[in-house]
């Protein structure tokens, strides 16, 4: 498993974006390709200097007294 990125050493939260998406991207393919999931996309387009980042994630909504809120469920 590779080293987590320490994402409040970096400035931006763009960059933090991308840091985070690189990470998870390395931690999907560290998984055997037969079970691998493919949830997240790293696309780079230089020629219009534009990387697009695709991530699918399952979630779990609560509610308690009323009040909604949403989290994602981990997957790696």
């Amino acid at each position: 498993m590779a080293s987590p990125v320490d994402l409040t050493t970096i400035a931006s939260l763009e960059q933090q974006l991308y840091a985070a998406a690189l990470e998870m991207h390395t931690l999907e393919q560290a998984i055997p390709a037969e079970s691998r999931p493919d949830n997240i996309t790293i696309e780079f387009a230089p020629e219009e200097d534009q990387v697009t980042i695709t991530c699918t994630l399952e979630s779990i909504l609560s509610v308690v007294n009323g009040e909604a809120t949403f989290a994602v469920q981990t997957y790696l």
